[in-house]
């Protein structure tokens, strides 16, 4: 118990003492015989709290309304007893009715009886304690965190599963359960729960890191260090359940992010993923099914680590667990979220790449090259939608990897894309075919001139004029990156193209000047193409 709630406890104990036993040394009216009873059982009440292991949440608001009740009680022995009235330093304000007195220690005996009972173990619904009569939210949450801590196993494991149901349906459940300490006992059920309690307890940890507040609660209780221990768990459930939950965490926060880069978590996931490193002990009867989500979900996790974190990316690269990511883009026995979620990685690991050059070489070596961009290459030539999207992006982000002779593959594909019904998938076409002949792309002529040989710029002249707003900025942002960096002859080609009637159109257009990407790069691709 906290040494705060140890004083309050301790303080009103002495306060009852006094008010009970100068009560019973003076001369009462007879409705005070009843009070004096009262408080004898409050005093009582109170020393079988100070024993008890309390749950200091609700006792932080319900002793000091037990310590009010009592000063309450002491007002109406003030005009007898000039040394209490000292010792409660009361103020001027008209002396309380018996009946109001009286039904204020009921209130705060019925609520310190309540706490008694929420802090031990128990099977029964509690009653809402007096003091909560308003907030029913939150004797909720103090219930179900009570019976995590001290129920049965059955009971543990249930109320961990309600307090994940809350924290999924409102963010102020999540903020309340982090707020009346239901880290720990969370924390405490995924190291000794069974394991339908660690499986619910991972839930519930998992949509906790919902603002600043809450994870510096789930910091403070190590949930990183705790989550990343339970992935060596047998039980393929559970292991999902955690899976998930450090995804969902690294997903909301920077920090748990970095804290679960400094355990061994990845290193656990990244085995879960090869059938080669592990073996299992779940049952044998749900053992695919299983088995399929845990891996699901430890890819999930992988993806969310390396989300903008480079170390992780290199972790990864290092393992070897491009080419099972790889792998996993294949239809063949892959369910179709480990398909995904490995598209994702991939996406995280090339975006990292093309902004860091040691990781760029170490990672795309040409072995493990040719295997990521077989496979993301033929899902973008099948259009096989949802994993289409990251698989873009991965093909943009590995664009100064592609040698010339590559050139008319790839660059064709995503050609091909620019007439597509979605949107999404043409906008996300031209950033990759952007960062193919934008100046620091080392093959940025050749990558131009092979645009222009597919019949790329007719698309975008199109999408310039009749695209929706962002395409429309996008195409032009492209169109004049050719238009810079080709070769005369083909600038030429371009004019003849309407590219330079475009070019000029779109310098005239209010929603294009105004754009601090577009202004200096339109003037000087319109001054190249005049000057050709």
């Amino acid at each position: 118990m906290a040494e705060s709630v140890k004083t309050m406890l301790t303080t009103t104990i002495t306060l009852a003492d006094q008010v009970a036993g100068k009560a019973g040394s003076t001369k009462c009216l007879p409705e005070f015989f009843e009070l004096r009873s009262r408080v004898k059982d409050l005093a009582a009440a109170l020393r079988l709290a100070a024993g008890a292991d309390l749950y200091e949440r609700p006792a932080e608001r319900i002793i000091p309304c037990a310590m009010d009740a009592l000063a309450l009680t002491g007002r109406c022995f003030q005009g007898q007893c000039s040394r209490l009235r000292r010792f409660l330093a009361f103020s001027f304000s008209p002396v309380p009715t018996a009946r109001r007195t009286l039904k204020a220690l009921d209130d705060a005996l019925a609520d310190v009886v309540w706490l008694l009972r929420i802090s031990s173990p128990h099977a029964d619904m509690l009653g809402l304690p007096n003091l909560l009569r308003g907030d029913p939210k939150l004797f909720l949450v103090w219930d179900h965190i009570a019976r995590v801590r001290h129920g049965s196993p059955a009971v543990r494991a249930d109320s961990a599963s309600v307090l994940a149901s809350l924290a999924r349906d409102s963010p102020r459940f999540a903020e309340l359960i982090v707020e009346e300490d239901g880290v720990r006992p969370l924390v405490n059920l995924i190291k000794a729960g069974n394991d339908g309690g660690k499986e619910a307890a991972a839930t519930a940890l998992g949509l906790l890191g919902c603002d600043e507040e809450s994870v510096d609660g789930l910091l403070r209780a190590d949930v990183c260090f705790v989550c990343a221990a339970a992935l060596k768990e047998p039980s393929m459930s559970v292991q999902a359940a955690v899976a998930e939950a450090i995804a969902l965490l690294a997903h909301h926060n920077h920090r748990l992010q970095d804290s679960f880069a400094q355990t061994d978590a990845l290193h656990l996931l990244l085995s879960h993923l090869d059938d080669s490193s592990r073996t299992s002990n779940g049952p044998s009867g749900d053992q695919p099914e299983a088995k399929a989500r845990m891996k699901a979900m430890a890819a999930k996790a992988v993806w969310k680590l390396a989300r903008g974190h480079v170390a992780v990316c290199q972790s990864i690269t290092e393992s070897g667990a491009l080419l099972c990511f790889a792998r996993f883009l294949d239809r063949g026995g892959v369910g179709s979220e480990l398909r995904f979620y490995s598209a994702m990685t991939i996406m995280e690991i090339t975006r990292a790449a093309e902004l860091n050059l040691a990781l760029r070489q170490s990672a795309f070596k040409p072995a493990a090259k040719a295997a990521v961009t077989d496979q993301i290459l033929r899902i973008v030539r099948e259009d096989d939608d949802p994993l289409l999207l990251p698989c873009i992006t991965s093909i943009g982000c590995l664009s100064r990897t592609f040698m010339a002779s590559q050139t008319t593959r790839v660059i064709g594909l995503l050609v091909e894309l620019l007439d597509n019904r979605e949107p999404s998938v043409t906008g996300e076409a031209i950033l990759a075919l952007t960062k193919f002949v934008c100046s620091q792309n080392h093959l940025h002529v050749s990558h131009g001139r092979a645009i222009i040989d597919v019949g790329g710029v007719q698309h975008l002249v199109l999408l310039v004029y009749f695209g929706d707003k962002q395409l429309k900025t996008e195409a032009l942002i492209l169109l004049c990156c050719i238009a810079l960096n080709v070769p005369n002859p083909e600038k030429e080609e371009l004019a003849q193209a309407g590219v330079l009637a475009v070019l000029l159109w779109a310098s005239k257009q209010v929603h294009f000047v105004l754009d601090d990407r577009v202004e200096a790069l339109l003037t000087n691709a319109v001054a190249t193409l005049l000057n050709c």
